[in-house]
């Protein structure tokens, strides 16, 4: 017998497949359709994506990318995004000092 959270799931990826670039579907939606919270969503679409679903993400929400061209293009969009993060964590490692603090600041 299947567990809750596979019928979950199943009922995210169902709810985000119908949706395109063009029409995508915020978190919070589908949690007004399906009940699950946003932070689950997007652990479950990590997921999907991770094992080759065609799931999209952004600012506007999630969809389905309509070909391999457009699912490409998203990828290298998320390849962006973590090359510009790890590059502030490096810098970030560079400019670190231990002369002050928020809290040194508060205080004064």
């Amino acid at each position: 017998m299947k567990s809750d959270i596979d019928y979950r799931i199943l009922d995210v990826v169902r709810v985000i497949l119908r949706h395109t670039k063009n029409d995508p579907i915020k978190a919070e939606q589908i949690k007004e359709l399906t009940g699950i919270d946003p932070r689950v969503t997007a652990e479950i679409v990590s997921e999907a994506t991770t094992r080759g679903f065609a799931i999209c993400s952004g600012g506007r929400g999630y969809y389905q990318a309509r070909d391999y061209a457009e699912f490409m293009e998203h990828c290298e969009k998320e390849r962006r995004r973590a090359v510009d993060v790890l590059h502030k964590v490096h810098q970030g490692k560079r400019n670190y000092t231990n002369e002050i603090t928020l809290f040194d600041i508060e205080a004064a």
